[in-house]
């Protein structure tokens, strides 16, 4: 995919990125041709506190790479995402930009500790959920 290697590219220059996960359909070779592009983009440590002006800095970017072609949905994956939504990015996303090995480690590695820990919570959160459908009675 000639798109997917011009984003690789435009991430790789960005200094402040650690690295870039692509995920969802697109990573599982399941896109249809409503798909969008999924990415998740984990930054350096020493870059604080400019979370939401990067993320409209890559959505602009990455949306001038697919033209009108297909939509981005970048996020900024970092401490303040929901752990669930870490470990499925993780598990079930493609590494394509890994501009620091070892920060991307430390974070694969401090949510591989986590979530294990995590998972029965949100097992269960889940099961009473379907449960509360189940009945049509379910109240967020």
């Amino acid at each position: 995919m000639k798109l997917k290697q011009q984003i690789i590219e435009y991430f790789q220059l960005q200094p402040e990125v650690a690295g870039v996960y692509l995920y969802g359909s697109q990573a599982a070779n399941g896109a249809g041709d409503l798909s969008d592009v999924d990415l998740a983009v984990l930054l350096t440590k020493k870059t604080k506190n400019k979370n939401f002006d990067l993320q409209l800095k890559y959505i602009n970017a990455v949306q001038e790479i697919l033209f009108e072609d297909l939509a981005a949905d970048v996020k900024i994956l970092d401490h303040d995402q929901a752990l669930i939504y870490q470990a499925e990015v993780i598990n079930h996303g493609l590494l394509i930009v890994n501009n620091r090995p070892e920060e991307i480690g430390e974070f694969v590695n401090r949510v591989s500790l986590l979530y294990p820990d995590f998972y029965p919570v949100i097992s269960h959160y889940f099961a009473k959920m379907h449960q509360r459908l189940e009945k049509g009675n379910y109240a967020a």
